[in-house]
């Protein structure tokens, strides 16, 4: 009989435990912790530039350094940083076939507070984020310009 009421207080706390694990709003996983840094690419101005994410549960630290040359080497022109949260959302498909997961960032960028709705698309050890389109327009498409790796 106690083997019995066990088996079912612990099946009872299986079914209650999936139940309030269920994931009802489709919400991707989307593992990106630890630091990623990016290769040295072209941006939306001509000048040459390398990204760094740090990654800690739901929250982030971003930075960059911008150069006047392709190899991005020398004394930068200029360098800031930002720091955050984001929330991962749905895993979409993309018009090539391949999916992407949707990530708002919640960005403090020097007093200033940014939601910056983004894709990112992992692979690996590597990750790309989507072609930007402005801060309130979610990218449709993999920017594969720019490829973070994971260090």
């Amino acid at each position: 009989m106690k083997y019995i009421r066990t088996l079912i207080i612990l099946i009872s706390a299986m079914l209650i435990s999936c139940e309030e694990s269920g994931d009802n709003s489709n919400s991707a996983h989307l593992d990106l912790e630890g630091a990623w840094v990016s290769n040295c690419y072209m941006d939306d101005i001509n000048e040459y530039t390398v990204d760094v994410f740090t990654f800690s549960g739901n929250t982030f630290v971003t930075s960059f350094q911008t150069w006047d040359n392709s190899t991005c080497t020398g004394l930068p022109m200029i360098s800031d940083s930002g720091s955050g949260t984001f929330s991962v959302g749905r895993t979409i498909v993309m018009s090539s076939g391949l999916e992407a997961v949707e990530v708002d960032f919640m960005l403090n960028y020097n007093g200033l507070k940014f939601t910056v709705l983004d894709i990112i698309r992992k692979d690996g050890n590597t990750f790309n984020y989507g072609v930007y389109l402005g801060l309130n327009t979610r990218p449709t498409e993999i920017d594969f310009n720019i490829v973070l790796t994971k260090q």
